[in-house]
This record gives structure tokens, sequence and C-alpha cells, in this order.
């Protein structure tokens, strides 16, 4: 029996404008107008609209008396998602490593990574690189965790472009150190390496936002 997986109108349109306020296409505080963007994406309102509530619970826009607007995506912003993802992930490889698990899938992940890198394929390179951290959370046998890390997995695959694209070699070498530590089976190690892994592409994601809010900064007055 084959089975059909229904596609919601609104995943394009969730995944586009999650983007666009991310990398900051669309200016924080911007109104976020159903109609005009049911318009601009070609499709109903209620597409929109279902968009805008994922958008909501991620904590990327806000509705107020009626009517929707991005919110800032600021530093503030990244060093609490980073924070939140750390917690969970460095929970995360802990349960995994006390499973005895088998880390064979893994190792296929980061040599996809790496041949990826090789051939300068930015695209493969960041789903090898998801499919490596959203591994961790199946590892740890915990629906919990993985629950909450669902939650802001899709923002996060928004900076994953971000962090990869400066230094591919050094996302690869990343994963390995990882992998290698949480083999050795001594969890405090590989949690600090993976902690600073993350905090590794949290710089390169202030610096990011920082570089793009500069423009719009107003100049002090002399």
């Amino acid at each position: 029996m084959t089975t059909f997986v229904r596609i919601s109108l609104a995943d394009p349109v969730t995944d586009a404008l999650r983007r666009q306020i991310i990398t900051g296409e669309i200016v924080s505080g911007s109104p976020l107008a159903e109609d005009a963007l049911a318009e601009a994406f070609d499709v109903s309102r209620g597409p929109i609209r279902d968009a805008l509530k994922t958008l909501r619970d991620e904590g990327l826009v806000e509705q107020q008396r009626g009517r929707w607007r991005s919110k800032p995506f600021s530093t503030a912003e990244v060093d609490e998602l980073y924070g939140l993802r750390g917690a969970l992930e460095g929970y995360a490889l802990r349960r995994a490593m006390l499973g005895n698990p088998d880390w064979s899938e893994l190792d296929v992940i980061v040599e996809k990574m790496a041949a990826a890198q090789e051939r300068s394929d930015q695209a493969t390179m960041v789903a090898a690189d998801f499919e490596f951290h959203n591994a961790i959370y199946q590892l740890s046998n915990s629906w919990r965790l993985t629950e909450a890390w669902q939650r802001y997995a899709p923002t996060f695959e928004v900076l994953l472009h971000l962090t990869n694209s400066p230094d591919p070699h050094s996302a690869v070498a990343d994963h390995r150190r990882i992998l290698a530590l949480a083999r050795a089976g001594d969890p405090e190690p590989a949690i600090a390496e993976l902690l600073a892994h993350h905090e590794r592409g949290a710089v390169i994601v202030r610096r990011y936002i920082s570089e793009q809010s500069a423009p719009n900064e107003l100049p002090e007055a002399k």
C-alpha cells in the first residue's frame, strides 16, 4: 500500500519568511499583512495565517491587536537560542553516550559532509550537518528531548547556512572531534567540544547580525 504524504502549502511560505526574518531581509518590526503576503506568495490567506502562527510559536513574529509584525532577531536572541540548544543537545549527547549507542550512522554523515565540502556543495553540507545533530537526539532515546529540539530546529537550519559558509573545513573537523570524543566514552570532554562547536557558530551569527544592523543604526549626535 502506497502512503501519500500531504505537503502543506504553508511550509514553503513558512520557510521563506523564517529565512527572511533571520537574515534581516525583513527588517525587524516590519508589518506582515496577510493579504499582501498572500499576493506575494500567490496563495490564499489560509496558508499565510498558518505560517505566521508557526513563526509566532518559534518566537520570530508577534500578533498585536490582530496585526502581525516580525520580532527583532538580535544578538540577544542568538545568545538565548544557542544557550537553549546547548542545554538540550548536551543532555541528549550525555544520554546517548550512556546508552552504548551505534555511532556508525554519524560516521556516514561526517563523511557525507566531507565529500560535500570537497566539491563546494553548500546545500548538501548544511543538510548533512543538520542530520548529524538530529541523530544525536535520536540516539538519546528521549522523545521529550527530540520534541523540544524540533520546535527550534527550523531556525537553526537557517543559521547553519550562515555558520557553514565562512569555513566548511572547520565544520567538518568539529564534527569529527565531537564524534571521536563521544566514541571515547567520557561525556564531559565530548559535551565540552559540542558546546565549543555551538559557540563558534554563535560567534559567526552574532557577527552577521551586527553587520546587518549596522547600516540601520542612527549616527551618534555630535
